[in-house]
């Protein structure tokens, strides 16, 4: 499938890879590409094309978001891997056969176009499910790739659909033609690609949510915002936002919060804050009339509140705004 990347056809059987190494005078900075099979207890069986090993620049983009390794596998029905503890982050996709994993208490069993995207760090298990099992397997480090696999996370999702297997088979393509193609700018264009992958799988991971808010109540909640943002000046009370979506205010907080990720008196609370910074950075009105103007009708409370969000003063936050913009 990806031939025109060049990959090393390594046959397997047993879980012996010593000899096949040898055999195919795998250089010994090349043996990182295998890593992530050989850090776990496992069965190889069968064959595997393995992307060979290219020296990346390891500059702040490769500390941020890098390819540690690609492998497409053609397993037979005794291959499995079980492993944790690899500082890595595993993007498996089934292109044909049937595979089982397990992981995080659950057990998933995975056809052609299921995806998996794990944490190597905890324990894990896959296997082969009838007779073949025939996966890309995409391991990806850094900070950036932690972040992004965080969000995917958080969507509750391990396992997704896709039902073009081109689009997967499109992504993967622009990550190893980033990784095999000289550039001055290569450790940026490989993180860039792996970003594309994990954004669509992310935003995929996400559909129900965003299809909660298209909704009626997703709209209804949308109409409360825009009062919350026309209105927060003012002393608005949560009764009154939650009429605007005609909801009651239990209700309302629980939808608000799973559409924002905020309660709402803590999304009104930061856009009286944000509103409060800007007049400080940008004006010289008093601190009592900047607070009166974003919404705090009492003082104390609102140099109490500031103070304890930002961890200064208003007054002390406009001089370091003020001196910061001199230079």
């Amino acid at each position: 499938m990806f031939e025109q990347f060049h990959l090393t056809r390594l046959h397997f059987s047993g879980s012996d890879l010593s000899s096949v190494m040898q055999t195919n005078q795998m250089p010994a900075e090349g043996e990182a590409d295998l890593m992530p099979m050989l850090q776990a207890d496992f069965i190889l069986d069968g064959y595997v094309d393995v992307l060979d090993f290219i020296p990346q620049p390891e500059d702040a983009w490769y500390a941020r978001m890098r390819l540690q390794s690609f492998s497409q596998m053609k397993a037979t029905e005794n291959y499995y891997t079980e492993r944790k503890d690899l500082d890595s982050y595993l993007i498996l996709y089934t292109v044909s056969g049937s595979g089982i994993l397990r992981y995080e208490g659950r057990t998933y069993t995975l056809h052609a176009g299921d995806l998996f995207w794990i944490d190597c760090r905890k324990h894990h298990h896959y296997y082969t499910a009838g007779r073949e099992w025939n996966h890309c397997d995409i391991h990806v480090g850094g900070s950036d790739a932690a972040l992004l696999y965080e969000t995917f996370r958080k969507s509750g999702r391990v396992v997704l659909q896709e039902e073009e297997l081109s689009v997967l088979t499109s992504y993967t393509s622009t990550i190893l033609k980033a990784y095999v193609e000289s550039s001055p700018i290569r450790s940026l264009e490989i993180a860039h690609a792996i970003e594309g992958l994990s954004f669509y799988l992310i935003r995929k991971a996400w559909e129900p949510e965003q299809k909660a808010a298209d909704s009626e109540s997703g709209r209804q909640i949308k109409k409360a915002l825009r009062f919350m943002h026309e209105h927060f000046r003012e002393p608005v009370r949560l009764d009154e936002i939650a009429l605007q979506a005609n909801m009651s205010k239990y209700h309302f907080s629980r939808c608000f919060r799973n559409l924002t990720g905020f309660p709402p008196n803590e999304y009104l609370i930061r856009l009286r804050l944000d509103h409060a910074k800007t007049l400080l950075e940008n004006t010289s009105l008093s601190i009592r009339t900047i607070g009166e103007m974003s919404g705090f009708q009492d003082e104390a409370y609102f140099s109490r509140l500031f103070r304890r969000r930002t961890g200064v003063s208003a007054l002390k936050y406009r001089q370091e705004k003020r001196k910061s913009l001199l230079f």
